[in-house]
C-alpha cells in the first residue's frame, strides 16, 4: 500500500518537476561539466526544486585536486542529509522512541548490543552527485549532490517489505522447547529487526507521508521472547584444575549479572575454562594479572565457539585487587559467551 501511493506521487511528481530540474540544474549537458578556476553560482545558492534535495560540499585542496574532491564529495552528502534532518526536525525526529526491555541478564545484553552494532552505516539511496568544480583562485573543490525524494522513498519501500517479510517468516516458526535450538532460530530476527527500524528512520527523512511505527508491536514482542528465552540459559561451570580455585568468584560475579550459573548437573551450556592469576607488588600497589582460556559448549559437548582473555587490576589492598580482577575476568567471559552465542547462529 506504501508503494503504491508512492508510486503514484511519483509518477505525478515527473510531470510537474521534469522541466524545474533541468532548468535549475542548468540542463542535461552541464550536469558533470568541472569550472576551472572560480568559486560557481551554485555554491551559493543551490537549486530548488519541487521533490529535490541537494546539499553543496567543499573542501580545501591539501595534496592532490582528486583528494580534495573526494572530500567535497563526500561532504556534499553530508549536507544533502542534513538538510533532510531539519526538515524533520520537531516532527519526525520528535516521534516517540520505543525502548524494550533487553533482558536481565549481562549475556542478554551483550547478545543484543552485538547485533545492534553489527548493522552496516549505509548512505540514503538515490544521492547522486551532479555537479563539481575547482576554483584554483581559493584552493577549495566543491559538489552539488541531489537526492530525488519519491525515487529514494520507492526504494526505501521495497527494502522496508522484504524486511518485513523475513522477519515474520522468522516469528511464524513452532518452537521446539529446546532452549538453543529456538534461540538459533530466532536470533537472526534481532538483526533483521534492527535493519528495518533503520529503514523505517531513513524513510521519515525522505518522505513526506510515511506513518510506519518506528518499532512495531510485533517485533517488541519478539525481541521479549528471544530475550527471555536468552536469560533462562543455565550454564554450567566446569573449571580446568587451573580454575578451580577462581570457580566460586567467577560464578558470583556472573550471578551478579543476572546469568544462571551452576556449578555441577545439567545446563543448557557448558563453560569448560583454565585461569591463572599473577599478584605482584610494585610502588605500593598490588596488581593482580590474570589469563583464561575458555571453550563454549552445548549438551551435546560440541564446541560453539572457543575464546581466551586477559585482564588485570591494581589497587593498595591485595585482596581487593585479586577480587577486581576475578570481577573483569567474569565479565569478559561473559562478554566472550555472548559473542559465542551471537556468532554461532
Amino acid at each position: 500500500m506504501l508503494r503504491f501511493k508512492i508510486l503514484t506521487i511519483f509518477i505525478l511528481g515527473l510531470f510537474i518537476t521534469g522541466c524545474m530540474s533541468s532548468s535549475a540544474t542548468g540542463g542535461k549537458n552541464s550536469k558533470f561539466a568541472k569550472e576551472e578556476n572560480s568559486t560557481p553560482s551554485w555554491v551559493y545558492s543551490p537549486p530548488e526544486v519541487g521533490g529535490y534535495v541537494y546539499g553543496v560540499g567543499m573542501a580545501s585542496i591539501y595534496s592532490t585536486p582528486a583528494e580534495a574532491m573526494q572530500r567535497a564529495r563526500e561532504n556534499s552528502r553530508v549536507e544533502l542529509v542534513k538538510q533532510l534532518r531539519v526538515k524533520v526536525s520537531g516532527t519526525t525526529e520528535a516521534s516517540v522512541k520505543r525502548e524494550i526491555d533487553q533482558g536481565k541478564s549481562k549475556i542478554t545484553r551483550s547478545v543484543f548490543n552485538y547485533a545492534k552494532s553489527s548493522i552496516e552505516e549505509t548512505e540514503l539511496p538515490g544521492i547522486k552527485i551532479i555537479k563539481t568544480a575547482v576554483s584554483k583562485k581559493d584552493n577549495q573543490t566543491f559538489a552539488l549532490a541531489e537526492l530525488n525524494r519519491l525515487e529514494a522513498e520507492m526504494d526505501l519501500s521495497d527494502k522496508l517489505e522484504s524486511t518485513e517479510k523475513k522477519i515474520d517468516l522468522i516469528a511464524s516458526q513452532p518452537l521446539s522447547g529446546d532452549k538453543i535450538k529456538d534461540i538459533k532460530k530466532l536470533m537472526p530476527a534481532i538483526e533483521l529487526i534492527e535493519k528495518r527500524n533503520k529503514i523505517v528512520s531513513d524513510l521519515r527523512l525522505v518522505g513526506t507521508m510515511v506513518d510506519e511505527e518506528l518499532e512495531k508491536e510485533s517485533h517488541i514482542k519478539l525481541k521479549s521472547e528471544i530475550a527471555e528465552l536468552l536469560d533462562s540459559l543455565v550454564i554450567v561451570l566446569k573449571p580446568g584444575s587451573s580454575g578451580k580455585n577462581l570457580s566460586s568468584g567467577i560464578r558470583k560475579a556472573l550471578g551478579d549479572q543476572s546469568v544462571r550459573v551452576r556449578m555441577s548437573g545439567e545446563g543448557d551450556l557448558y563453560l569448560k575454562f583454565s585461569a591463572d592469576l599473577n599478584t605482584v607488588f610494585r610502588d605500593g600497589i598490588y596488581f593482580t594479572f590474570a589469563t583464561g582460556q575458555a571453550s563454549l559448549m552445548d549438551k551435546n559437548n560440541d564446541i560453539i565457539s572457543e575464546f581466551s582473555t586477559k585482564v588485570k587490576d591494581g589497587s593498595g589492598d591485595k585482596n581487593l585487587s585479586v577480587k577486581r580482577t576475578v570481577e573483569k575476568l567474569a565479565d569478559s567471559l561473559g562478554n566472550s559467551v555472548a559473542k559465542g552465542i551471537f556468532d554461532s547462529i
